[in-house]
């Protein structure tokens, strides 16, 4: 499968903490995704320059998509302007079906860290089954009454960044130095980053194959590396309707028996 990228022309000379970005197409990019990446393509491109290509998959399975997006991202890409290879220190990766604001990038690369906040999360809600009901949910997930990864159980406030036990990948920013270790630990794995672990995050349940967003969350934290939300920073989802942090609200509702 051949590499698929689109640089932004017209790059600055001078920046420090770049960026590529990554969106899992799933065959498409939505036109609100389209439509928000290139507002915020063009807004860093007037501000800091710090966003330096777009990687994408078409490969229909998610784990193998989101892997292909990384070790593109790993092996950077041969920059035509100045005849070397730009290896991006962080990888944003974004859904095919969110929407985001111009300065979302920023936003989040404001907040993280490579050693003490290397992943950092935007807040958005997606749908879920919930025994028998689809509900309205958070992507992010914290232990809560004993059990290590549930989905958080309301629409936090403030600014202050959360520690989180596990995150979606619909707008994630993630430190080159994780993706690297993760990728040295399971390099074995036929999806080194994104796969389907075998895990009992309920004792009640037993141990159930998880999604790849949480095999990754799973991995980077047995390895050291801390998972934090920036609650102030949100992103809309596109589903069959387009969910706010407002569909949350009251916690978890139910939208379909």
């Amino acid at each position: 499968m051949g590499r698929d990228h689109k640089p932004i022309l017209r790059r600055r000379p001078q920046r420090d903490g770049l960026i590529d970005a990554g969106i899992v197409e799933g065959g498409t990019i939505s036109t609100p995704t389209f439509l928000a990446w290139d507002s915020m393509r063009l807004w860093d491109l007037s501000n800091f320059g710090r966003l330096q290509t777009l990687w994408t998959s078409t490969v229909t399975y998610i784990p193998s998509a989101r892997c292909a997006v990384v070790r593109d991202f790993l092996a950077g890409f041969d920059d035509e302007v100045s005849g070397r290879t730009v290896k991006s220190d962080w990888l944003l990766f974004l859904d095919h079906d969110m929407i985001f604001s111009a300065n979302l990038a920023e936003r989040l690369y404001r907040e993280a860290h490579p050693v003490e906040r290397p992943i950092v999360a935007a807040f958005y809600p997606t749908y879920m089954p919930d025994h028998g009901n689809i509900r309205v949910m958070p992507t992010w997930m914290r232990e809560w009454e004993g059990k290590p990864m549930r989905h958080v159980q309301e629409v936090p406030e403030g600014d202050e960044l959360i520690e989180l036990h596990g995150c979606g990948m619909g707008a994630t920013l993630i430190h080159r130095s994780v993706l690297e270790a993760v990728g040295e630990e399971h390099f074995h794995d036929e999806w080194p980053w994104f796969g389907h672990d075998l895990v009992t995050l309920d004792p009640e349940i037993g141990p159930v194959r998880c999604g790849e967003d949480v095999t990754f969350c799973l991995r980077a934290r047995a390895l050291g590396f801390k998972i934090w939300g920036a609650p102030h920073i949100r992103c809309k989802h596109k589903k069959s309707n387009i969910l706010d942090a407002i569909d949350v609200l009251p916690a978890l509702r139910i939208v379909a028996a």
